[in-house]
């Protein structure tokens, strides 16, 4: 038999009409397989009338003894499969900036299939990025790779278990405005390198949108809006500040209050207490710019310095020494500046900024009550551990010397 063809009920099955080769002899008894090389589609699926479709052969056969007459067979069969496509989710995020200028990324894939035993194995991960908010059409690359972690490959296990899904995690610094985010996540179907799926994902990475500030003149007088920003506490010069309670350890009220009086009555550095009165109002700045989408970044404006430096647990403020170059009288003025630049902006219409009332009567009871933040460091060479930080603050006293 030659010149062999085939057709199909369903309709999506395409390509192969002619045995490969034809015309071709398949002599008596022999056979002939046809390839199926079409991938799995709904149209696919919908082709498949009831649950089957027919294939249909014909084929020329040779000429019989004694008879010159041309003979067509043919035959025909009925079978029906299933097309059960593996299934990939995959999602992407990308967080707001944080005070860093840090935007966390996270790419969390899904093992989805449609039967328990599928398992998606040695799945990687490729994520790139653009200094543009606009995103092409995927699957373009973008120029910028983004470094995920794990690196090595990792496998998902069957859907609904434990090990179904995955997280990878990043951090993208620096961008100035919104950025494109895209990227692929591919696997390997049970373990097999010749059937590789891949799914496609897209973020935008806002970049910050402002800074906001106000004087440490605010926060001490707005005691309410203070506690909202502060929370559960934040960090100062060396010490976690979680109340705003006049005369009780930890306060930001008396970090911000102690400045003239207490600071005279103690003979605390006055150029130490400006810095820790500066950096209270500073923390609560950069903290509740990133509660209204903004960012101001760790880099003190229009200053080489940095919030940590000055400001952080091993900064100059809390150690009294001299850290990477930020020594308390440069901080002190750059803090202070910091503080009045973005004085009165207000990024969200929400924000709890926008609370009105004054209240000073808190920052008078501490203002002249002989207390401070960590007394016992003023008497003591080595740092006291408070308000749950493992470090303290160190002050520099005030020398004096008789006539």
């Amino acid at each position: 038999m030659n010149t062999c063809t085939y057709g199909e009920t369903n309709g999506a099955i395409t390509g192969v009409i002619t045995i490969p080769g034809a015309p071709v002899t398949i002599a008596t008894q022999g056979t002939q397989t046809l390839p199926f090389t079409n991938p799995c589609s709904p149209a696919l699926v919908v082709g498949e009338v009831g649950g089957q479709d027919s294939a249909t052969m014909g084929c020329t056969c040779n000429l019989l003894l004694n008879n010159t007459t041309v003979k067509q067979v043919g035959s025909n069969d009925t079978a029906g499969f299933t097309c059960e496509s593996p299934g990939l989710n995959v999602t992407k995020t990308c967080e707001q900036q944080d005070a860093g200028g840090a935007n966390a990324v996270t790419v969390t894939a899904t093992n989805t299939s449609p039967t328990a035993t599928t398992t998606l194995t040695g799945c990687v991960v490729t994520d790139t990025y653009a200094t543009d908010a606009t995103c092409p059409v995927l699957p373009v690359p973008l120029p910028n790779p983004l470094a995920l972690t794990p690196t090595t490959p990792v496998d998902l296990g069957v859907p609904g278990s434990g090990t179904a899904s995955f997280t990878w995690n990043g951090s993208l610094t620096g961008l100035t405005h919104n950025a494109c985010n895209d990227g692929s996540v591919t696997c390997f179907i049970n373990g097999n390198p010749l059937k590789p799926i891949t799914n496609d994902f897209e973020a935008n990475c806002p970049a910050g949108e402002g800074c906001e500030t106000r004087t440490p003149g605010f926060w001490k007088t707005h005691p309410e809006i203070t506690a909202a920003v502060m929370g559960s506490g934040i960090e100062s010069c060396g010490l976690i500040l979680n109340t705003v309670e006049p005369g009780v350890v930890c306060s930001i009220i008396e970090d911000m209050c102690s400045l003239g009086n207490d600071a005279a009555k103690l003979k605390i550095n006055p150029v130490q207490a400006n810095l820790i009165f500066q950096c209270a109002a500073a923390e609560l700045n950069l903290r509740v710019t990133q509660m209204d989408g903004g960012n101001c970044t760790n880099t003190i404006p229009n200053s080489n310095l940095t919030f940590d430096h000055c400001c952080g647990s091993a900064g100059a403020c809390a150690t009294n020494t001299t850290v990477s170059g930020a020594d308390i009288a440069a901080c002190q003025s750059a803090v202070g500046a910091f503080n009045a630049l973005f004085d009165g902006i207000t990024l969200d219409p929400g924000s709890v900024l926008n609370t009105p009332g004054a209240d000073p009567t808190r920052c008078q009871v501490a203002n002249g009550n002989g207390f401070v933040n960590d007394a016992a460091g003023l008497t003591s060479s080595s740092p006291v551990p408070d308000c749950g930080d493992p470090t303290g603050r160190t002050y520099k006293l005030k020398v004096t010397g008789k006539k």
